[in-house]
Protein backbone atom coordinates (compact mmCIF):
# COMPACT_ATOMS: atom_id res chain seq x y z
CA UNK A 1 0.00 0.00 0.00
CA UNK A 2 1.50 3.30 -1.02
CA UNK A 3 0.95 6.86 -2.19
CA UNK A 4 2.93 9.69 -3.73
CA UNK A 5 4.94 11.88 -1.36
CA UNK A 6 5.64 15.36 -2.76
CA UNK A 7 6.13 16.80 0.73
CA UNK A 8 9.31 17.17 2.85
CA UNK A 9 10.54 15.19 5.83
CA UNK A 10 8.12 14.55 8.70
CA UNK A 11 10.62 14.84 11.54
CA UNK A 12 11.86 12.28 14.07
CA UNK A 13 10.23 8.88 14.54
CA UNK A 14 9.50 7.82 18.16
CA UNK A 15 11.58 5.06 19.72
CA UNK A 16 8.53 2.76 19.86
CA UNK A 17 9.37 1.99 16.22
CA UNK A 18 12.42 -0.26 16.25
CA UNK A 19 12.04 -2.79 13.43
CA UNK A 20 9.67 -1.57 10.74
CA UNK A 21 8.92 -3.28 7.47
CA UNK A 22 6.69 -2.47 4.51
CA UNK A 23 3.22 -4.00 4.70
CA UNK A 24 2.87 -6.82 2.18
CA UNK A 25 0.01 -9.24 1.65
CA UNK A 26 2.38 -12.15 1.18
CA UNK A 27 4.23 -11.55 4.42
CA UNK A 28 1.45 -10.21 6.63
CA UNK A 29 -1.66 -12.01 5.36
CA UNK A 30 -2.31 -13.71 8.71
CA UNK A 31 -1.80 -10.66 10.94
CA UNK A 32 -4.57 -9.16 13.05
CA UNK A 33 -4.72 -5.82 14.89
CA UNK A 34 -5.94 -5.80 18.48
CA UNK A 35 -5.95 -2.36 20.13
CA UNK A 36 -7.47 -3.78 23.31
CA UNK A 37 -3.90 -4.52 24.41
CA UNK A 38 -3.64 -0.83 25.38
CA UNK A 39 -0.56 1.38 25.49
CA UNK A 40 1.97 -0.71 27.37
CA UNK A 41 4.19 -0.47 24.28
CA UNK A 42 4.75 3.23 25.16
CA UNK A 43 5.51 2.68 28.84
CA UNK A 44 9.14 3.82 28.45
CA UNK A 45 8.47 6.68 26.03
CA UNK A 46 8.97 9.94 27.95
CA UNK A 47 8.40 12.31 25.00
CA UNK A 48 6.71 12.18 21.60
CA UNK A 49 6.65 14.55 18.59
CA UNK A 50 3.33 16.26 17.90
CA UNK A 51 1.59 17.08 14.65
CA UNK A 52 0.68 20.73 14.30
CA UNK A 53 -3.06 20.07 14.53
CA UNK A 54 -2.79 18.33 17.92
CA UNK A 55 -0.66 20.86 19.83
CA UNK A 56 -3.62 22.71 21.35
CA UNK A 57 -5.29 19.48 22.52
CA UNK A 58 -2.02 18.20 24.01
CA UNK A 59 -1.19 21.39 25.95
CA UNK A 60 -2.49 19.97 29.23
CA UNK A 61 1.06 18.65 29.65
CA UNK A 62 4.34 20.46 28.88
CA UNK A 63 5.14 20.97 25.20
CA UNK A 64 8.70 21.91 24.29
CA UNK A 65 10.72 21.93 21.08
CA UNK A 66 13.44 19.43 20.34
CA UNK A 67 17.01 20.69 20.29
CA UNK A 68 17.99 19.04 17.01
CA UNK A 69 18.89 20.67 13.69
CA UNK A 70 15.17 21.16 12.96
CA UNK A 71 13.22 21.80 16.18
CA UNK A 72 9.81 20.17 16.36
CA UNK A 73 7.09 20.38 19.05
CA UNK A 74 7.31 17.51 21.53
CA UNK A 75 4.90 16.48 24.30
CA UNK A 76 6.71 15.63 27.54
CA UNK A 77 5.26 12.42 29.03
CA UNK A 78 7.57 11.91 32.01
CA UNK A 79 10.19 13.66 34.12
CA UNK A 80 12.70 10.79 34.08
CA UNK A 81 14.29 8.79 31.30
CA UNK A 82 12.19 5.84 30.12
CA UNK A 83 9.18 7.03 32.13
CA UNK A 84 5.71 7.63 30.74
CA UNK A 85 3.40 8.94 33.44
CA UNK A 86 0.34 8.66 31.22
CA UNK A 87 0.52 4.88 30.81
CA UNK A 88 -1.05 3.27 33.86
CA UNK A 89 -0.05 0.04 35.53
CA UNK A 90 -2.66 -1.93 33.56
CA UNK A 91 -1.41 -0.51 30.26
CA UNK A 92 -4.36 1.83 29.77
CA UNK A 93 -3.90 5.53 29.07
CA UNK A 94 -4.62 7.98 31.88
CA UNK A 95 -8.37 8.70 31.75
CA UNK A 96 -9.26 12.05 30.19
CA UNK A 97 -5.73 12.77 28.98
CA UNK A 98 -4.99 13.42 25.32
CA UNK A 99 -3.45 10.49 23.43
CA UNK A 100 -0.80 11.78 20.96
CA UNK A 101 -1.33 10.89 17.34
CA UNK A 102 1.85 8.82 17.03
CA UNK A 103 0.51 6.43 19.69
CA UNK A 104 -2.84 6.14 17.95
CA UNK A 105 -1.05 5.53 14.66
CA UNK A 106 1.18 2.77 16.08
CA UNK A 107 2.06 0.15 14.91
CA UNK A 108 1.76 1.78 11.47
CA UNK A 109 3.59 4.66 9.78
CA UNK A 110 4.36 5.95 6.32
CA UNK A 111 7.95 5.84 5.11
CA UNK A 112 9.66 6.68 1.82
CA UNK A 113 10.11 3.59 -0.32
CA UNK A 114 13.72 2.43 -0.46
CA UNK A 115 13.64 2.21 -4.26
CA UNK A 116 11.56 5.38 -4.88
CA UNK A 117 12.03 8.25 -2.38
CA UNK A 118 9.12 10.20 -3.91
CA UNK A 119 6.77 7.36 -2.95
CA UNK A 120 5.49 6.49 0.52
CA UNK A 121 4.72 2.98 1.69
CA UNK A 122 2.71 1.86 4.68
CA UNK A 123 4.98 0.09 7.14
CA UNK A 124 4.43 -1.61 10.48
CA UNK A 125 6.42 -2.38 13.60
CA UNK A 126 7.07 -6.08 13.20
CA UNK A 127 7.22 -6.87 16.93
CA UNK A 128 4.28 -4.73 18.03
CA UNK A 129 2.22 -6.35 20.81
CA UNK A 130 -0.93 -5.08 19.05
CA UNK A 131 -0.27 -7.47 16.16
CA UNK A 132 -0.82 -11.21 16.24
CA UNK A 133 -2.54 -14.05 14.46
CA UNK A 134 -5.22 -14.96 17.01
CA UNK A 135 -7.14 -11.93 18.33
CA UNK A 136 -8.29 -8.72 16.69
CA UNK A 137 -9.27 -7.60 13.21
CA UNK A 138 -7.51 -9.07 10.15
CA UNK A 139 -5.32 -6.80 8.02
CA UNK A 140 -6.03 -8.78 4.85
CA UNK A 141 -8.91 -10.85 3.51
CA UNK A 142 -8.33 -13.04 0.46
CA UNK A 143 -5.11 -11.17 -0.25
CA UNK A 144 -6.73 -7.73 -0.21
CA UNK A 145 -6.43 -4.99 2.46
CA UNK A 146 -9.37 -4.85 4.86
CA UNK A 147 -10.97 -1.61 6.00
CA UNK A 148 -8.83 -1.81 9.14
CA UNK A 149 -5.67 -1.57 7.06
CA UNK A 150 -7.12 1.06 4.73
CA UNK A 151 -8.06 3.18 7.75
CA UNK A 152 -4.52 2.76 9.09
CA UNK A 153 -3.15 4.07 5.79
CA UNK A 154 -5.45 7.10 5.89
CA UNK A 155 -4.54 7.91 9.48
CA UNK A 156 -0.83 7.44 8.86
CA UNK A 157 -1.05 9.81 5.87
CA UNK A 158 -2.89 12.44 7.92
CA UNK A 159 -0.39 12.04 10.74
CA UNK A 160 2.55 12.48 8.42
CA UNK A 161 1.02 15.64 6.93
CA UNK A 162 0.47 17.09 10.42
CA UNK A 163 4.07 16.26 11.35
CA UNK A 164 5.37 17.92 8.19
CA UNK A 165 3.43 21.04 9.22
CA UNK A 166 5.13 20.82 12.63
CA UNK A 167 8.54 20.68 10.98
CA UNK A 168 7.73 23.83 8.97
CA UNK A 169 6.39 25.52 12.12
CA UNK A 170 9.47 24.67 14.19
CA UNK A 171 11.80 25.79 11.43
CA UNK A 172 9.97 29.13 11.20
CA UNK A 173 10.24 29.68 14.97
CA UNK A 174 13.95 28.96 14.80
CA UNK A 175 14.54 31.18 11.77
CA UNK A 176 12.69 34.02 13.51
CA UNK A 177 15.02 33.72 16.52
CA UNK A 178 12.21 32.92 18.95
CA UNK A 179 13.70 29.79 20.51
CA UNK A 180 16.03 29.55 23.47
CA UNK A 181 17.64 26.64 25.34
CA UNK A 182 15.79 25.94 28.56
CA UNK A 183 15.73 23.64 31.54
CA UNK A 184 13.10 22.78 34.11
CA UNK A 185 14.18 22.66 37.76
CA UNK A 186 11.70 20.40 39.51
CA UNK A 187 11.17 19.82 43.22
CA UNK A 188 9.97 16.30 43.94
CA UNK A 189 7.31 15.69 46.57
CA UNK A 190 9.29 12.73 47.81
CA UNK A 191 12.19 15.07 48.52
CA UNK A 192 15.09 16.33 46.49
CA UNK A 193 15.07 17.99 43.11
CA UNK A 194 16.00 17.29 39.52
CA UNK A 195 16.75 19.21 36.35
CA UNK A 196 15.29 18.36 32.96
CA UNK A 197 17.17 20.00 30.09
CA UNK A 198 18.19 19.56 26.47
CA UNK A 199 15.12 21.21 24.97
CA UNK A 200 14.03 24.58 23.57
CA UNK A 201 11.19 26.91 24.48
CA UNK A 202 9.65 30.01 22.95
CA UNK A 203 11.02 33.30 24.28
CA UNK A 204 7.98 35.51 25.11
CA UNK A 205 9.99 38.73 24.91
CA UNK A 206 11.27 37.94 21.43
CA UNK A 207 7.75 36.96 20.43
CA UNK A 208 6.57 40.46 21.44
CA UNK A 209 9.14 41.90 19.03
CA UNK A 210 8.01 39.75 16.11
CA UNK A 211 7.24 41.96 13.06
CA UNK A 212 3.53 42.44 12.44
CA UNK A 213 3.76 41.12 8.89
CA UNK A 214 5.36 37.90 10.14
CA UNK A 215 2.70 37.45 12.81
CA UNK A 216 -0.08 37.99 10.25
CA UNK A 217 1.54 35.50 7.87
CA UNK A 218 1.69 32.95 10.68
CA UNK A 219 -1.94 33.61 11.55
CA UNK A 220 -2.93 32.84 7.97
CA UNK A 221 -1.07 29.54 8.25
CA UNK A 222 -2.87 28.61 11.47
CA UNK A 223 0.26 28.87 13.60
CA UNK A 224 -0.89 31.36 16.23
CA UNK A 225 -3.02 28.95 18.29
CA UNK A 226 -0.30 26.25 18.56
CA UNK A 227 2.31 28.92 19.29
CA UNK A 228 0.41 30.21 22.32
CA UNK A 229 -0.60 26.70 23.36
CA UNK A 230 3.09 25.85 23.71
CA UNK A 231 3.64 28.97 25.81
CA UNK A 232 0.62 28.23 28.01
CA UNK A 233 1.76 24.63 28.58
CA UNK A 234 4.86 25.78 30.49
CA UNK A 235 3.23 25.56 33.96
CA UNK A 236 2.15 21.98 33.28
CA UNK A 237 5.38 20.54 34.69
CA UNK A 238 3.56 20.61 38.02
CA UNK A 239 0.96 18.22 36.63
CA UNK A 240 3.67 15.73 35.72
CA UNK A 241 5.12 16.03 39.23
CA UNK A 242 1.68 15.35 40.71
CA UNK A 243 1.38 12.22 38.60
CA UNK A 244 4.89 11.12 39.54
CA UNK A 245 4.03 11.53 43.24
CA UNK A 246 0.79 9.64 42.71
CA UNK A 247 2.69 6.78 41.12
CA UNK A 248 5.30 6.72 43.87
CA UNK A 249 2.57 6.54 46.51
CA UNK A 250 0.80 3.72 44.69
Amino acid sequence: MSETNPAPDAGPIPAIFRAVEAVEAGRHAALRLDRRTGFAFARQLNAVPLGLTEIVAASEIPIVLSAGPVPVPVAVLGVRAEENLLVQEDGNWRPGAYVPGWLRCYPFLLLPATDAPDKLVLALESGAPLLGTEAGEPLFAEGQPTEILSAALRFAAAMRAALQDSVAFGRALSDAGLLRPQQADLTLRSGGSMRVDGFLTIDPEKLDDLPDETFLAWRRRGWVAPLYAILHSSPRWGRLLDWAAERATA
